[in-house]
């Protein structure tokens, strides 16, 4: 019956040598596990020279070491001997969590790009300049100013407040955005609570820093609305 040389870890992470008699490598196995040990070598200590032969240990073949050689585990066997609490299974379990995340993150953020990888950025700048009567009302509270891009969709708010105003009534909306496809229309929209909303016709964006006019935008109460 063929003998077997086997290098062993115990419960204190002592190494320790010794050899056991079986019919084949897997019983070999077998038996020194039995034991409570992990196993590191096995190999069987007479065998004809030559080439590495194969035999079968739980229906899957096993490399058997000539004489004065001893089996090694592969990568994946080493990794599965490691203790829970060894510092190189706490280091590998590490690692793979960073990995994780770090591609995670790497997926979200491609994910959450406002605009395509390949997308052409361009810039819209330009000034609108408009007039807005209350019809007869002289408070301009609560009153938005939207600059909306129909072909986009988009648009762009402004309160009154933080609008400048060359004189009562008159305003002036600094209009700087960047789109992947440059629209070419936009229009005025004016909003009042209480009010029916005043909306321009389409207007062509023009140049950079070039102004475009909105013309006369009037407020109507919804009262006044009703009453047509």
């Amino acid at each position: 019956m063929p003998r077997y040389s086997f290098k062993v870890i115990d419960a204190k992470g002592q190494t320790r040598s010794g050899n056991v008699t079986a019919p084949g490598l897997e019983e070999a196995r077998q038996m020194v596990l039995a034991k409570g040990l992990k196993l590191v070598e096995l190999g069987e200590e007479k065998e004809s020279p030559g080439k590495l032969s194969l035999r079968k240990a739980s229906g899957k073949s096993r490399p058997v070491a000539p004489a004065g050689m001893q089996y090694r585990p592969g990568f994946w066997d080493r990794v599965a001997m490691l203790k829970p609490d060894s510092p190189v299974y706490l280091g590998l379990i590490t690692a793979t969590a960073t990995i994780g995340v770090l591609l995670w993150i790497a997926e979200y953020r491609k994910s959450a790009s406002p605009l395509p990888q390949s997308a052409v950025v361009k810039d819209v700048h330009f000034q609108v300049l408009g007039t807005v009567s209350l019809a007869g009302i002289k408070d301009f509270g609560d009153v938005w100013v939207a600059v909306q891009f129909p072909q986009v969709p988009f648009q762009k708010d402004f309160r009154w407040s933080d609008l400048p105003h060359a004189s009562r009534g008159r305003f002036q909306a600094e209009v700087e955005i960047r789109f992947p496809n440059r629209p070419t229309r936009f229009r005025v929209r004016v909003v009042k609570p209480g009010f029916q909303d005043a909306v321009s016709r389409e207007i062509l964006i023009p140049d950079a820093g070039v102004q475009a006019v909105a013309g006369d935008l009037e407020l109507r109460p919804l009262a006044h609305r009703e009453g047509n």
